[in-house]
């Protein structure tokens, strides 16, 4: 379905790829951090427990339905339109089930959360499978066709219209069902606008006989998408069943920046890393030069973000989310430090996903389950911050075999490999360090805005000196080249 680009367009339209799907990811995310800011300030930890947990049963329900399907798509190397077909109706005959399933399933999830309210909301969080299903394929073909423009357009429409109708229902006195409407809103309106102009369009034609090449490689990212949710998120359903709802919601709120600022690489690079990496996959030079690229921009620019936010988390979350938190900045400084090195590692998986090393990605999320387990099991923690730092140690123990395995899929060198890493993570660690210094000779008694400021001046400035002796000439050279690719 996609005819072979030259070096220079393909290029020109990666780099436009990643600022589209940047700009959108910003914007969005901006946004929504905003309206979960007000909810904070609105709902209460048991309320914002209760909503978290009917969209963690949505997000796996979601991994149910798309079955790998999105991320096999964008990476065939030769896609046809009817190979489109199997894949989508299976997604939606899935999406269904799982709806009926939760249907009949509303009263128990509820006894089982100890919350009555609760099987109201999973009733109605049982119609946005449906929704999310009709839409998937089509965003994984303009991901395809690196069309992040039109996702950029949609995805915010989508989320200006949730934001809005959570704050209105929450400020009317909803509660958890606030952040529920706000989901069943998104998947409606998203659905409604892909599908008024669609990029491609179902017909009864089903390519068994092609399907197989397609599925083998779904049927390895659906079992590490699995994986990964239950490596991800099986320290909400440990916290869930340890501390009950009010702490999920206090563990929610100290997540929030770690999961925006993920969700931002997630979305705004690494779909596109993957996308972009998938053309070259067979050019072993290109390829290699390109993740090395990527690796050397993660590391001097979303890793000292999250090691930022990691150092400033007592005065954040105190500015952002007010006093009835207690405990959740613990939660956001392990987890932003756990980010600081998964900013880097999601580029082996777009590596690793553009080569076709399915059965590798299903062997690390294997381990990032196996590890995590492990260590909240070991843990006797008597805090949800306590739980997450046994947590993020048992998700860092995952690092070598992640650049491992992308070592071997570019055929990088580890030396080149630290080359592209000490710059960002040696500028970070040093930022970092001074302020935990500088914040034990500020009195107690400074108002968190002020100490904030200082604390973040001072990070900031520290980064840009070490940045600047350890690979500033070389970071501002890969700005410009991408700058230079995007006036083109």
């Amino acid at each position: 379905m996609t005819a072979a680009l030259p070096l220079t367009q393909l290029k020109q339209r990666a780099v436009r790829a990643f600022a589209w799907s940047a700009l959108q990811s910003w914007s969005v995310k901006a946004f929504t951090l905003l309206v979960f800011l007000a909810l904070a300030r609105l709902l209460q930890p048991a309320e914002l427990g209760l909503a978290q947990g009917v969209l963690l049963l949505l997000a796996f329900v979601a991994v149910l339905s798309a079955q790998g399907y999105p991320p096999a798509l964008v990476q065939h190397p030769a896609l046809q339109a009817d190979d489109v077909n199997l894949p989508f109706f299976t997604s939606l005959a899935t999406a269904a089930l799982c709806s009926a399933a939760l249907l009949a399933g509303a009263e128990p999830i509820a006894q089982r959360l100890g919350a009555p309210e609760a099987a109201a909301l999973v009733r109605w969080a049982a119609l946005i499978p449906p929704l999310a299903a009709t839409s998937g394929v089509l965003m994984a073909m303009l991901r395809r066709r690196l069309e992040f423009g039109r996702i950029a357009r949609v995805t915010l429409l989508a989320t200006l219209a949730g934001g809005t109708t959570a704050l209105a229902l929450a400020a009317a006195g909803h509660g958890a069902g606030s952040l529920v409407a706000q989901a069943l809103v998104i998947a409606a309106l998203s659905a409604a606008l892909l599908w008024r102009a669609p990029v491609w369009r179902p017909r009864w034609r089903l390519q068994r006989e092609r399907f197989a090449g397609l599925f083998s490689y779904s049927s390895m990212a659906f079992a590490g998408q699995l994986l990964d949710f239950f490596a991800g998120r099986i320290i909400e359903l440990v916290i869930l069943a340890r501390y009950g709802l009010a702490a999920l919601g206090t563990y929610t709120v100290g997540a929030k920046l770690y999961l925006t600022i993920l969700e931002l690489l997630a979305t705004a690079l690494v779909e596109p890393a993957l996308a972009a990496l998938s053309r070259i996959a067979g050019d072993t030079e290109r390829l290699r030069r390109a993740w090395l690229r990527l690796v050397f921009l993660a590391a001097c620019t979303t890793l000292p973000l999250f090691a930022g936010v990691a150092a400033l988390a007592p005065e954040l979350c105190r500015l952002l989310f007010g006093p009835r938190w207690p405990g959740a900045d613990e939660v956001t400084r392990w987890l932003c430090l756990l980010g600081a090195l998964q900013a880097v590692q999601y580029f082996n998986s777009a590596a690793l996903g553009a080569t076709g090393r399915a059965r590798m990605l299903l062997l690390i999320n294997a381990a990032k389950l196996v590890l995590g387990i492990s260590a909240l099991a070991l843990a006797d923690a008597a805090s949800p911050g306590a739980m997450t730092l046994a947590f993020v140690l048992g998700q860092m123990a995952v690092a070598p075999l992640s650049f491992g395995a992308a070592l071997h899929a570019t055929g990088a060198s580890v030396r080149t490999l630290l080359r592209q890493l000490a710059p960002g993570g040696l500028a970070a660690a040093g930022a970092f360090g001074a302020v935990e210094l500088l914040r034990t000779q500020v009195d107690p008694g400074v108002d968190a805005a002020s100490r904030g400021l200082l604390l973040g001046t001072a990070y900031v400035v520290g980064y840009a000196l070490l940045i600047g002796l350890t690979g500033g000439r070389r970071l501002q050279l890969e700005l410009r080249d991408i700058a230079t690719s995007w006036r083109r």
